[in-house]
């Protein structure tokens, strides 16, 4: 469909513009109907003189509701296209049409006067016209099959796109959607997603907010970056995987560093709570404790080894028991004053760990937790030169 035409429309509604030499009274002089293209219409709006009969002319649009009968729009008359007065008086989302063809001649009618104080034809559109491209190019590359079956019209698809993109909460919804695809496209994170939709739903509205940010030409330095990769470098692989799923679609258009954000939304899955504070505040304490062990052994960890990697495992563990109020409490006795007795440094250091436990997240460790804190000590630190070795 060339720009400008009219016709059946991603309502499936028919839509068609009119001329009249009056408009107030339509056919009271000139009066034409069935016009399919704004080019058209300002054509024979142009053709009528204004002097003629000095009654107004203008252009307007009839758009056929279900039963046949066409509502009509008053668009341009007396020289001006009142956008604000359109506003208030029609839904954007119900009438999309009236404001697509609004847009249309505004563009074929340089000099007429457009009233539009919130700049809905003009400052958004440019913005939300690449937000509709990028849109659509995503969805061809998600399910080609179902994209050509269902919009066979692209033109139109892309209008609808654009008028959901100006209403914020149809741009936030429509980007959530493609996020969850992004999401679920990754195989090893399509059971997690099965499991936990409101961990897809988080992702989805981080991803959002990302696209928008890039549009924008905001860029977000992430303080946890050096923390995130080390501490969490399965969950920063993944996020990195769907940053890049993402830019496939989208040109590039995100920054490498929101795999950090994404990162820590996957290890957030693990509480019930729906904010990333516990995983912050989990993030803290996980430095802070592998500071102390280093500092009670005089010896500088490697975060990339795999006993430290086993060590942040169990700790995440511990965190989601502390959270879940379940910590281990049924070893026997035995087993635990086994370990006093191997490990009695590492006992020792575990203790300095159950204080900051207690310190930060309000909780005292249970003897079994900190036995098995213990054993991880004794773990991590097996093998590890000393600083002044």
């Amino acid at each position: 469909m060339e720009k400008g035409e009219m016709g059946e429309n991603a309502t499936g509604r028919l839509t068609t513009y009119y001329v009249a030499e009056c408009m107030e009274f339509n056919r009271y002089g000139e009066y034409r109907e069935d016009i399919h293209s704004a080019e058209e219409a300002v054509k024979i709006y142009q053709s009528i003189p204004s002097e003629r009969l000095n009654a107004g002319k203008g252009i307007g649009l009839h758009v056929e509701e279900e039963d046949g009968i066409p509502l009509e729009f008053s668009l341009v008359y007396n020289g001006e296209l009142d956008v604000d007065l359109l506003r208030d008086i029609y839904d954007q989302n119900q009438y999309p049409e009236v404001f697509i063809a609004a847009r249309e001649l505004s563009a074929y009618l340089p000099e007429t006067k457009v009233i539009d104080t919130k700049g809905l034809l003009t400052e958004k559109t440019l913005e939300a016209t690449v937000f509709a491209d990028e849109m659509i190019k995503l969805e061809k590359n998600l399910d080609p099959d179902f994209y050509h079956t269902f919009y066979p019209k692209e033109a139109e698809h892309k209008e609808a796109i654009i008028w959901k993109a100006l209403c914020q909460d149809g741009k936030e919804e429509y980007s959530r959607w493609l996020g969850s695809k992004i999401f679920e496209q990754k195989s090893e994170l399509k059971e997690q997603a099965d499991k936990q939709p409101t961990l897809v739903m988080a992702l989805a509205d981080h991803i959002c907010g990302a696209i928008q940010r890039a549009q924008r030409k905001q860029n977000i330095e992430y303080p946890l970056e050096a923390e995130v990769r080390s501490l969490y470098a399965d969950e920063y692989a993944k996020g990195v995987a769907m940053v890049d799923a993402m830019n496939t679609y989208l040109g590039g258009a995100l920054p490498r560093s929101e795999a950090v954000a994404l990162a820590l939304h996957l290890v957030n899955a693990g509480f019930s709570g729906g904010d990333l504070s516990a995983t912050y505040t989990m993030t803290g304490i996980i430095q802070q404790m592998i500071a102390v062990i280093e500092g009670a052994y005089g010896i500088t960890l490697a975060q990339d080894s795999v006993n430290v990697a086993r060590f942040i495992t169990h700790l995440r563990y511990l965190f989601v028991r502390i959270h879940q109020h379940e910590q281990l409490d049924d070893e026997p006795q035995p087993i635990i004053e086994s370990i006093k007795t191997s490990y009695p440094k590492a006992c020792q250091c575990a203790r300095q760990l159950a204080v900051v436990v207690k310190m930060r997240l309000g909780s005292d460790l249970t003897e079994a937790e900190i036995a098995y804190l213990a054993l991880h000590v004794a773990r991590v630190t097996n093998g590890v030169n000393r600083q002044d070795d």
